[in-house]
């Protein structure tokens, strides 16, 4: 990830054990500073995190029912603000601890944590996000060279997490309602399930997976072609790899999902052998690439079947002809089943499936008998 420009951060702590009563969370007063180079490296390696294997991301959007809570609102009035203080994103993290503790004090298994939040921007692109990141104990020296115990944070895992790009949110509300299913600006990294003891955390944001089906399948395809393309050790079954991945989706049923673990044991199957060491190295940076914010794909998504047949169908309408074909049949080779004669501009099919020969031998026999009904 490119280097990030922190414009906020702060951590409080949510403190809950689970099946233990609830404790009053620990608020900062003030927000933590963004120049310090301790803060620059706790945000910058959580956001490097995000989007990685053991972090993948579902993306979507807010919630529209009516118990999506208050935490959609009080973002709207922090994202349009034309400037931004250190006051506007204290109270924005005050207001998202008070719903957590809310949320968490009524499931009895849930556990709390310490919860990263930060405004900060990259690539051109501005985004706020919490995270929650558990502790893990450990040990280090005193200056006497004894062992004594230490409490550090976990940055290798997110717990649980959410991100939005404030960038995409304002285009979501100004682009027209029917586009606007095609953009998710907001992701999460959650249990699957909301019922979970850890589900409180996507309730309380009022966070919702999204339905941009024709998006995420189409940049599914394009995108893994492309790092096919641009990782050496793969870039020559990119061909072979683009071939299996359209047939895996071929197989999908309307309403089926497609989950990235699945493309990913797909793509393994094209690193070679002599390689093996560098396998999970190449898988999880494949998913990193599908994952991250910049192709959004959501680790499970429903397939659009009207966007795969784009890269599967040649697909041709007007007032008197209609023509649809596989693409794997068509080519400019004289032997194909569909073959294109760029001279002569001629359109042949070969190898007639029996029952369209049966048919068009149907048709014109009606149209001769039609004809010589007519001369009489």
């Amino acid at each position: 990830m490119s280097d990030i420009k922190i414009n906020f951060a702060v951590i409080h702590e949510l403190v809950k054990t689970q099946h233990k009563d609830i404790q009053p969370s620990i608020i900062r007063k003030l927000p933590l500073d963004p120049n310090n180079t301790t803060v620059n490296k706790v945000v910058n390696e959580v956001t490097s995190v995000y989007g990685r294997k053991q972090n993948s991301a579902h993306y979507g959007v807010f919630s529209n029912s009516k118990d999506r809570g208050l935490f959609p609102e009080s973002f709207h009035k922090y994202a349009v603000l034309q400037s931004t203080t250190s006051d506007d994103f204290m109270t924005i993290s005050r207001a998202v601890m008070e719903n957590l503790f809310e949320k968490a004090e009524k499931i009895t298994p849930a556990s709390g944590g310490y919860l990263l939040f930060s405004d900060y921007e990259v690539s051109g692109n501005r985004f706020f996000m919490i995270a929650m990141i558990k502790s893990r104990e450990g040990f280090r020296l005193s200056a006497n060279l004894e062992p004594e115990e230490l409490l550090e944070l976990d940055l290798t895992k997110l717990n649980q997490a959410a991100r939005i790009n404030i960038k995409k949110y304002h285009s979501h509300r100004t682009i027209p309602l029917p586009e606007r299913q095609e953009i998710n600006y907001l992701s999460f990294v959650s249990p699957s399930s909301t019922q979970s003891a850890a589900g409180y955390f996507v309730t309380a944001l009022g966070c919702a997976k999204g339905t941009a089906s024709a998006l995420a399948t189409k940049t599914l395809i394009k995108e893994s072609s492309v790092f096919f393309a641009n990782t050496p050790q793969i870039s020559k079954f990119k061909s072979q790899f683009r071939e299996d991945l359209i047939e895996y989706l071929n197989k999908k049923k309307p309403g089926d999902s497609i989950r990235l673990s699945e493309i990913e044991n797909l793509a393994r199957k094209y690193i070679p052998s002599e390689i093996k060491d560098q396998a999970d190295k190449i898988a999880e940076e494949f998913i990193e690439y599908l994952n991250g914010d910049e192709h959004a794909i959501p680790v499970e998504f429903p397939i659009s079947h009207s966007t795969l047949q784009k890269f599967t169908h040649v697909s041709y309408k007007d007032e008197s002809l209609q023509i649809k074909f596989e693409k794997l049949s068509f080519s400019d080779d004289p032997n194909a089943s569909i073959y294109f004669d760029q001279k002569s501009k001629k359109l042949t099919f070969n190898k007639l499936p029996q029952a369209l020969e049966e048919l068009l031998e149907s048709e014109l026999a009606q149209q001769k008998s039609e004809k010589s009904a007519i001369k009489k």
